[in-house]
């Protein structure tokens, strides 16, 4: 693609494209996909259900899991369709609740087969509470039963004039669990299908998840 080609697609001059691009080193490998020029949409079509399949296919045996599976496993399921987030690569779920985490901990772990060493966790607490970072940090560790190597950076803030006020405030925050995994995703959004009794088949290509604040108070 030339520099009149880049300036028509930005519209933009040729001049300020030429600052922009200058100094930038193609590998022969980038040079050959340039001169092919743009990719044709059913190509571009292709490619998108050639990566939405396996989505599909996880998707599709989670709805057919829910049909049979255990009571612990929908009480799982449940407690992720309320709580967890909307993401197509992550499993994610934040609580305050010990007893909620350690479940939803219980349920990754025994019910869907997730590795310890595949969970993360991160905690979203206030400062002066009372409790080192440490010692917060070390509770959710024992709740989940996680090893430290599971931590992510901890996320401090400050609690507000109000929630003071009105002796609002989490001692110990909020637990966030997150697993890494398209497959979990897909199976536990078809379970919820199933399990509710809806169809939403959109989630199979949503981009990113519906934000879980962090602190409540």
């Amino acid at each position: 693609m030339s520099v009149k080609q880049i300036a028509a697609r930005l519209d933009a001059s040729q001049a300020s494209v030429s600052v922009w691009i200058r100094g930038i080193a193609l590998t022969e490998k980038q040079r050959s996909e340039l001169r092919k020029g743009p990719i044709r949409p059913e190509i571009i079509e292709k490619r998108k259900e050639t990566r939405r399949a396996p989505r599909r296919r996880a998707m599709e045996a989670g709805k057919k899991e829910a049909e049979t599976a255990s009571p612990e496993f929908l009480v799982g399921v449940a407690l992720f369709w309320a709580e967890g987030s909307r993401d197509r690569n992550t499993v994610e779920f934040a609580n305050s609740d010990p007893a909620m985490i350690r479940l939803f901990a219980r349920f990754l772990t025994e019910q869907l087969g997730v590795p310890r060493e595949k969970i993360k966790l991160r905690v979203f607490c206030y400062s002066d509470n009372g409790l080192s970072v440490s010692e917060i940090e070390r509770y959710w560790l024992d709740v989940c039963g996680l090893d430290r190597s599971a931590l992510q950076k901890t996320m401090v803030d400050n609690i507000s004039r109000a929630s003071k006020r009105k002796g609002r405030r989490l001692a110990y925050g909020v637990a966030h669990l997150r697993v890494s995994s398209t497959q979990l995703s897909m199976r536990l959004h078809g379970a919820i299908q199933t399990l509710g009794g809806v169809e939403r088949p959109e989630w199979r290509d949503m981009k990113s998840g519906d934000e879980i604040t962090p602190l409540k108070t």
